[in-house]
Parts: structure tokens; C-alpha cells; sequence
């Protein structure tokens, strides 16, 4: 019971690092784009979090009356969040791709918390099986723009510090591993080879990838040997050029594939903890009583 309470905050204190962290991204991106430094100017990305966020929110909001489950907000604005940095931003108002996008994505994604769940336990990391979703269903993939140069440094301090706090570097470097074994195995020329490695090791869109969303604790094996091996087949079907005969993955389809391994080796319900009392055991000393 101890196990599950120790794991159960720290999902909790993991959210609530994960939203700061995505946040100060986004207080970055719109600086840069203030000064010019990537493309996207500050009205733009503002009105794009709005509206991503919104059909978040209101699909959760609708989902979760009709379920009668309890929700977490943060975990709503987190995978919104995600979605902003990799879907291009509006361009004009007669951009049918982003509001196409931009609409169905969230709802999609805050839908398979509810209905791809089992016993209350969601399967798939909700913004990567929303893109899977719309790029096969309406043809629009993400463009993963938080690849830009200017948020590598960003999302590298930011990323390090938060995977250090939450105790995930076996995932991030069993991940990054495995890249490098796919990359070495695909590529025939040294040219080749030394493209991809440019790529995979020097994309702020990577480490967002390996950062944000492999560690979702939701989606993630219990256990330190699990993870190793969940951030080994994440890592192999990220890698650029890593493909079954002419089927390539994309990122999201990598996570997702990871995903179904995570479901088949983690427990597969989802407990929720209601505090029932708080204790004074001795001074600034207290014990917390949990009912499932």
C-alpha cells in the first residue's frame, strides 16, 4: 500500500513539474518570437494556446460529467501544452489546416483518456495517439515546431532538471541508447549516418520528445528495468529511418507502439487515493491515511 501511495504522489508532483516546465517554454517562445528569433510572433501563439486549450478543457469537462470520473486540470493543460509546441501555429485566419488540427487533436486526445481506458487505466499517451489519429484518419500530422534552434536550450536545462527531480534517467537514457544503436543500424553511408546523428542529438524536438512526453507517469512501466526496456523500444522506433518494409514511424506512432508494451507489463487498473485522515505522530511529524 505504502508502494502505491509513494507512486501515487509522485504522479502528482510529476504533473505538477511537467506544467511549470511547459509553461516556461511557452514564456520563451513568445519572447523569441517577440524579438523575431523564430517565426511565430507572440499574438500567434497566444491565440493558438487559447484555442487548443479550450477544446481541451471542454472536452474533458464534457467527458468527465459523462463518465463520473474525477480529473486532474493540470493533466488537461499538459497534454493542451504538449499539442502547442507541436502543431504549427495559425497562420492567418483562413488557415483551415491548424483549426482542423487544432480542434480535433485535443478533443481526440482528452477523449482516450475516457474511452481507451480499461478499468479506468488510459492506455496510450494522450496527444501522441490523438496525432496517430488524425494523421491517418484526416491526413494532417504534426510539424513538431519546437525543433527551432532557439528552444534547444530552453528545453535542454528545463528538461534536465525536471527528468533529474522525477528520477527518469534510466527512461530518458535507455531512450537515447537505443537511438543511437537504430541509427547505426539503418545508415550505410558515413553522410547518412552523420545526418541523422545531427538530427537525433541536436532537435530540441527529441528531447521535448524524451523529456515531456515518454515520461508521462500514466503511460510509463512501474518499474526501473520496465522503463529501461520501454525507453529501449521507444528509442529504436523513434530513430530517423528506423521502418518495417516501406511503413516509417513518426514519433508519436513510436510512443504509442511503446505504449501498448507499457500496458501489457503495468498493472491495469488505475487506483484512486482519497485522504481519509492526517495524523500527528510526534513534531512537524505526521502520517497520512489513504482510502482506495
Amino acid at each position: 500500500m505504502m508502494n502505491f501511495i509513494d507512486q501515487k504522489l509522485n504522479v502528482v508532483t510529476m504533473y505538477r513539474l511537467v506544467l511549470y516546465y511547459l509553461l516556461g517554454l511557452l514564456v520563451f517562445a513568445v519572447i523569441f518570437g517577440y524579438f523575431g528569433l523564430i517565426p511565430y510572433n507572440p499574438l500567434v501563439l497566444v491565440l493558438s494556446t487559447i484555442y487548443i486549450t479550450f477544446f481541451a478543457w471542454l472536452t474533458n469537462v464534457i467527458f468527465a460529467r459523462v463518465f463520473k470520473a474525477p480529473t486532474n486540470i493540470e493533466s488537461v493543460y499538459i497534454t493542451a501544452l504538449i499539442l502547442v509546441f507541436i502543431i504549427t501555429p495559425i497562420k492567418s485566419f483562413s488557415d483551415m489546416n491548424f483549426f482542423v488540427l487544432g480542434f480535433w487533436t485535443p478533443v481526440l486526445a482528452m477523449a482516450s483518456k475516457y474511452i481507451l481506458a480499461i478499468r479506468s487505466k488510459h492506455m496510450f499517451n494522450p496527444a501522441a495517439i490523438a496525432l496517430v489519429f488524425t494523421s491517418f484518419g484526416l491526413g494532417l500530422s504534426a510539424s513538431w515546431w519546437i525543433g527551432t534552434p532557439w528552444m534547444v536550450g530552453p528545453v535542454l536545462v528545463g528538461g534536465f532538471l525536471m527528468t533529474r527531480k522525477i528520477l527518469r534517467w534510466d527512461l530518458v537514457l535507455s531512450f537515447f541508447v537505443a537511438g543511437i544503436v537504430a541509427i547505426v543500424i539503418n545508415q550505410t553511408t558515413t553522410s547518412s549516418l552523420i545526418n541523422d546523428f545531427l538530427r537525433f542529438f541536436f532537435s530540441s524536438a527529441v528531447f521535448f520528445f524524451a523529456f515531456v512526453m515518454l515520461t508521462e507517469p500514466l503511460t510509463t512501466p512501474p518499474t526501473k528495468y520496465l522503463r529501461m526496456v520501454y525507453g529501449l523500444i521507444v528509442g529504436f522506433l523513434f530513430a530517423p529511418a528506423t521502418h518495417i518494409a516501406s511503413f516509417y514511424f513518426t514519433p508519436e506512432l513510436a510512443l504509442v507502439t511503446g505504449n501498448i508494451f507499457s500496458y501489457l507489463v503495468s498493472p491495469k487498473e488505475k487506483l484512486i487515493l482519497k485522504l481519509a485522515q492526517i495524523k500527528e505522530v510526534a513534531k512537524d511529524t505526521y502520517d497520512f491515511v489513504f482510502t482506495t
